[in-house]
C-alpha cells in the first residue's frame, strides 16, 4: 500500500517516455513473482525463527546471507571451471553460460529483437522473403551467443571468483555462527538457575517485602528469556537462503528495472506467499481486524506500526537495499 502511489506515478511515466521499458517489465513479471515469493519465504522463516529461539541468535543467523552467497559463489565458479572449462559439457555450457555469464547480453539481444519485431510491425510492405532472411540472421546470432568461445567464459568465468578476502570474513562469520550453536538449549537452564540461586538468597533474608520482589523479579526473568533451539537458529539461516535468491534475482532485474516497477510487484507477491502460508498453517481468516485476522493491521492499535514497518523497514530497508543492487553486487550490499 506504501508503495502503490510511486508505483502508478513511475508506471505512467515510463509508459509515455519509454513503452519498451514497459513491455520488457510484463514480460519478466514472472521473474517479479519468483522474486516476490522467495522474499515472502524469508519473512515467514526469520518471523517463525523468532519464536522458537533468542532475538540475537535469530538475527545472526538470518543476516548469513553474505556468507552463502561466498559459498555459492565458489560452487558456481568450480563448476564452470570443472564442467564447462575443462570438459566442456555441452549443457553446462548452454546453462551456466547463457543464464549467467553472459545474461545482460542476451537482455539485450532481446531487447534488440523486440524492437525489431516493433519495426516489422510498422513496415508492411517489406517482402515476406526480406523478413525470413533477418529472422534466420537473428537465429543464428542469438546461438552464437548462447555458446561463446572458451575465451570470453574464461574471462567472465573471473568476476564470479571471490576474493580471498571475502572468502576469509566468510570463514571467521561462519566460525562465530558455530560457536553460537554451543548456546543451544542452555539459556532457559541458566535463567532457571539464577532463579533458584535468588530463591536460596531471598529465603535467608527475614524481611517478606524483600522476598516478594526479588521473587517477582526472577520470574519475570524466566517468563520474558527464551530458549536457544536449533530448529529456531537453522528456520533463521534458512532466512538467509531465501534472502540469497531474493538478491540475486533482484540483481538481474535492477540492472534495467526502474525501482517501483521493480519493488512494488515484489512486495505484494511477498506479502501475498505469507498471507497464503498464514491462512494455511496458522488458521488466519479474512473475516474481521483481530490479530488473527488477514486485514486485522488495520486495526487502530496496529495501524501506525503497520504503516512504519511499510514504510521505514520497507521501502528504507528493502526499496533501499533494491536500489544499491543496480550499482554494487549482492555480496557487497
Amino acid at each position: 500500500l506504501v508503495q502503490l502511489i510511486p508505483f502508478i506515478i513511475e508506471y505512467k511515466q515510463y509508459l509515455t517516455k519509454d513503452p519498451n521499458i514497459i513491455i520488457k517489465w510484463k514480460n519478466n513479471f514472472h521473474k517479479m513473482i519468483f522474486s516476490g515469493f522467495f522474499l515472502g519465504l524469508h519473512f515467514g522463516t526469520w518471523v517463525w525463527s523468532l519464536d522458537h529461539t533468542t532475538l540475537a541468535h535469530s538475527l545472526m543467523w538470518v543476516t548469513m546471507y553474505p556468507i552463502l552467497l561466498n559459498g555459492g559463489q565458489w560452487i558456481l565458479y568450480s563448476c564452470l571451471v570443472v564442467f564447462v572449462l575443462k570438459y566442456n559439457n555441452v549443457f553446462c555450457k548452454k546453462c551456466f553460460v547463457k543464464n549467467i555469464l553472459f545474461q545482460d547480453h542476451d537482455d539485450d539481444n532481446n531487447n534488440d529483437n523486440d524492437n525489431n519485431k516493433d519495426n516489422k510491425m510498422r513496415k508492411v510492405n517489406n517482402n515476406d522473403n526480406t523478413n525470413n532472411n533477418d529472422d534466420n540472421n537473428n537465429k543464428d546470432e542469438k546461438i552464437t551467443m548462447v555458446i561463446p568461445s572458451d575465451h570470453d567464459i574464461k574471462e567472465k568465468s573471473l568476476s564470479l571468483k571471490p576474493t580471498m578476502l571475502e572468502t576469509m570474513g566468510a570463514i571467521i562469520g561462519l566460525a562465530g555462527g558455530l560457536i553460537m550453536l554451543g548456546d543451544v538449549g542452555t539459556s532457559h537452564n541458566n535463567i532457571n538457575n539464577n532463579y533458584n540461586n535468588n530463591n536460596n538468597n531471598a529465603s535467608s533474608i527475614n524481611n517478606t517485602n524483600v522476598v516478594t520482589v526479588n521473587d517477582n523479579t526472577a520470574t519475570s526473568s524466566v517468563t520474558n528469556v527464551k530458549q536457544v533451539t536449533i530448529e529456531g537458529d537453522m528456520m533463521a539461516l534458512a532466512g538467509a537462503a531465501t534472502m540469497c535468491v531474493y538478491l540475486l534475482v533482484g540483481q538481474s532485474l535492477r540492472k534495467w528495472a526502474p525501482i517501483w516497477l521493480y519493488m512494488t510487484p515484489v512486495a505484494f507477491f511477498a506479502a501475498w506467499t505469507c498471507t497464503f502460508a498464514s491462512v494455511l498453517m496458522e488458521n488466519t481468516t479474512f473475516i474481521g481486524l483481530t490479530a488473527k485476522s488477514v486485514f486485522g493491521f488495520f486495526a487502530l492499535q496496529y495501524i501506525i506500526i503497520a504503516f512504519y514497518l511499510g514504510g521505514g523497514a520497507g521501502v528504507g530497508g528493502h526499496t533501499l537495499v533494491n536500489t544499491l543492487l543496480r550499482y554494487l553486487s549482492p555480496l557487497f550490499v
